[in-house]
């Protein structure tokens, strides 16, 4: 450095202490930066296990009710399967009279309008 000129001389040391300085301010955010995401990672992590915890008993309880419905709606597919069969006894011999008590009205009602139109 005996050849270089004194303003060429402070101007590299100068350098040399900035460079020093800016990279010892990095590290120092890259520190913190390095501390806060793994308490973020921690904190987290413990939050998922938190959630994990407490939706379990929920998924359970969930399952429990779905298969609750499920039987309720089979019960009640199989109990309207039953009534419809009842009625449908039931209507069945009603819907043949009825066929004939409208047959028979025809007829009646016919023979009276030709009784009617003869004379």
């Amino acid at each position: 450095m005996q050849n270089l000129s004194p303003l060429l001389e402070q101007s590299l040391i100068f350098f040399t202490y900035t460079s020093t300085i800016i990279l010892v301010v990095i590290s120092v955010f890259l520190v913190k930066l390095l501390i806060e995401l793994s308490l973020l990672a921690k904190t987290s992590q413990n939050v998922v296990e938190m959630f994990g915890k407490e939706i379990e008993p929920t998924i359970s309880e969930l399952q429990t009710v779905l298969k609750n419905v499920n039987t309720i709606t089979s019960t009640a597919d199989e109990k309207v399967e039953h009534l419809k069969n009842n009625v449908n006894a039931i209507l069945e011999p009603l819907r043949s009279n009825v066929a004939k008590l409208k047959l028979g009205f025809l007829k009646i009602l016919a023979q009276g309008i030709n009784t009617f139109l003869k004379k």
